[in-house]
């Protein structure tokens, strides 16, 4: 499959829930159910693709980024986006696949958190103002083992100040 076909046909909890009304899940399955398996198997499509080098985890990361720049104006989904350190992520994981290393469970598949969990170097908000040039020394337990999968964070995604609600 095509890195940009990918990048479209990426399936989100928010496109799930669009799915809802002219989508029945079959018998005996729930949408969160489906959804999942949706979500599992492009991330299992992207890491062995990655992996066989049928893609670089570059070429999937620049594809992802693409795709987040032209929806990004209207969704104002991200606070932060880097895309360097994404691209640098991706390169990082492509190399290690070519010095022979096994790939990672996540190998090349572009991720994103909440901007209330920490990540060393990237700025962590909360969606407050207060922390608005907040840097942590450290990643969070999370990140960390997404990283080590070999996921690539491409940025850090909106919520309510402090995660409280609204």
């Amino acid at each position: 499959m095509q890195t940009q076909q990918l990048a479209q046909r990426s399936v989100s909890a928010a496109s799930c829930r669009r799915l809802r009304a002219p989508f029945r899940p079959a018998r005996g399955s729930n949408m969160r159910t489906v959804c999942a398996a949706a979500q599992a198997s492009m991330l299992r499509s992207i890491q062995q693709s990655v992996a066989s080098k049928q893609q670089s985890a570059v070429e999937v990361t620049q594809a992802y980024l693409q795709q987040l720049k032209s929806v990004e104006g209207q969704l104002q989904s991200f606070l932060t986006v880097n895309e360097e350190h994404a691209l640098a992520q991706a390169a990082a994981v492509d190399a290690a696949i070519a010095r022979g290393e096994p790939a990672g469970h996540l190998a090349g598949v572009p991720i994103a958190v909440k901007d209330s969990i920490c990540t060393a170097g990237l700025r962590t908000t909360a969606g407050s103002r207060v922390l608005d040039s907040y840097l942590p020394p450290f990643d969070a337990t999370a990140v960390a083992r997404l990283r080590a999968a070999g996921a690539v964070l491409i940025g850090k995604t909106n919520l309510d100040e402090f995660g409280m609600g609204s």
